[in-house]
């Protein structure tokens, strides 16, 4: 974890408003560490240019990250996003499961989920990295 991705911790920590040294590390994979809100993978980015962004969501399929809302709103709603997305298997993004595993799959067996049978870098885009989009 670099210094930037522990200050982006202890920023979305603060906004979450739990003690410091409270979100768990769930590994660190291709520039990203793994981290949980509320039971939803968060990724803190190892770049950020907007001071409240940083961050992205894998396992939700659409959310703002560089206008208001930012990805950091984002990130402390993971939960509710994650809860109101439909489950199909028809979109290019997101996950089934909320929790997204360090080789950007479903943790656990979930059945119907795209991950399960795609490629590493289309599981990756599906997560929302490796494809561009702006660190914010």
């Amino acid at each position: 974890m670099t210094p930037k991705q522990k200050e982006k911790l202890d920023q979305l920590e603060d906004e979450l408003r739990v003690p410091r040294g409270t979100l768990p590390i769930r590994g660190e994979k291709d520039g990203y560490v793994f981290t949980e809100v509320q039971g939803v993978t968060v990724l803190i980015t190892s770049k950020s240019y907007n001071p409240r962004g940083g961050y992205k969501l894998p396992a939700v399929r659409t959310y703002s990250e560089t206008v208001t809302p930012t990805s950091l709103d984002a990130a402390v709603r993971a939960r509710e996003l994650f809860e109101r997305q439909s489950k199909t298997s028809e979109c290019d993004t997101g996950h089934f499961n909320p929790v997204v595993d360090t080789d950007w799959r479903c943790k656990g067996d979930v059945k119907g989920c795209p991950c399960n049978s795609e490629g590493m870098a289309v599981r990756q885009k599906r997560s929302g990295v490796g494809t561009g989009k702006s660190a914010n």
